[in-house]
């Protein structure tokens, strides 16, 4: 396991994507992040990793918060401003979801808990945390 020292270091080259391994939507958006990052930037880790725990305890994020977090630059981004910075990453047909940009971050995160707090009851939760192919886990922290 790579220490938190090293995963801050790694984000500035690779933002690292932590996301929710038991939730159907966030797998599945996992595995479109991979699909749409043709040069294999971002790396990722589940929210319940060791090396997630790390970063939360170093960073001062709460542990029962209930968000993607994303580790950019050394910087931890949280709830919507994660969505915002998918779009980067994104194909050019996602474009009209640039709009959300122009709502206040106070409702954008408003909506984001909303969905949140729904997602296991709209799309379900695996029994198991997603198991990445070897191309794939190379790409884990």
């Amino acid at each position: 396991m790579q220490t938190k020292e090293e995963l801050i270091k790694l984000s500035y080259d690779h933002p690292i994507m932590f996301f929710d391994g038991d939730c159907v939507f966030c797998s599945e958006v996992f595995k479109s992040m991979i699909h749409w990052d043709k040069e294999e930037k971002y790396r990722f880790g589940t929210l319940q990793s060791p090396a997630c725990n790390a970063l939360r305890n170093e960073l001062n994020i709460e542990e029962d918060l209930d968000s993607v977090l994303l580790l950019v630059n050394g910087q931890m981004k949280i709830k919507s401003d994660v969505g915002i910075h998918m779009l980067n990453v994104m194909p050019w047909y996602y474009f009209p979801f640039q709009l959300i940009k122009l709502f206040p971050k106070s409702l954008r995160d408003w909506a984001y808990d909303v969905f949140a707090r729904l997602r296991y009851r709209l799309f379900g939760q695996e029994e198991q945390c997603i198991i990445p192919t070897p191309e794939i886990k190379q790409r884990f922290v």
